[in-house]
C-alpha cells in the first residue's frame, strides 16, 4: 500500500540549488546546475575545483560541486548519475549516490575511473555528473510485537 503516482509531473515543483557557503575555494567558481532533458528531471552539476584533476586508472577521487537544494519537491529524492558520455568513452562510474529529501548540505560526487590504463582528466569548471530527481513512494508500515522480535507488516 503505497502512493499512487501524481498524474502530473512533479517537475512543476520547482527545485532550487543554491550555493553552499562551507565549501573550501572560490565562491566565484561555483556554477548553479542547469537543466539538461526537457522534461526538468536532470541537471548538469559541474566541478569546483582550482585545477586540472587527474582520476588515475583504477581509482576514485571525491569532487566538490559547492552546490546544495534549498528547495525539495515533495516526497523525491535525488540520484547521482555519470554523465554517459564519460560512463562509454572513459569508463567513469559515480558510486552510491542517493540523496533523501530534505538534505542541506553540499552536493559532493565521487567518480571511480575503472579504465585499466587511461588516466581521466576534470578540468575546473567541467560537468562531472548529472543530478536526477525521481518521486519517492511511501510505504505504510506497521509494527507487531510477536515473542520479543518485531515483523514488519506492508
Amino acid at each position: 500500500r503505497g502512493e499512487v503516482p501524481p498524474s502530473e509531473p512533479y517537475s512543476k515543483e520547482k527545485i532550487i540549488f543554491q550555493k553552499h557557503y562551507e565549501t573550501p575555494g572560490s565562491l566565484s567558481k561555483i556554477r548553479i546546475p542547469r537543466l539538461t532533458f526537457s522534461d526538468g528531471s536532470s541537471y548538469e552539476l559541474y566541478s569546483n575545483a582550482f585545477f586540472k584533476t587527474g582520476i588515475y586508472p583504477r581509482c576514485r577521487q571525491t569532487f566538490h560541486t559547492g552546490i546544495r537544494i534549498t528547495r525539495w519537491p515533495k516526497n523525491t529524492f535525488c540520484h547521482i548519475s555519470a554523465v554517459p558520455y564519460h560512463a562509454i568513452k572513459f569508463g567513469i562510474i559515480v558510486t552510491p549516490s542517493v540523496i533523501e529529501e530534505g538534505y542541506k548540505g553540499e552536493i559532493i560526487v565521487n567518480l571511480y575511473n575503472s579504465d585499466p590504463k587511461q588516466v581521466f582528466t576534470v578540468e575546473p569548471m567541467d560537468v562531472i555528473a548529472h543530478a536526477t530527481f525521481a518521486r519517492a513512494f511511501r510505504f505504510n508500515t506497521m509494527l507487531k510485537k510477536v515473542s520479543f522480535s518485531y515483523k514488519i507488516l506492508f
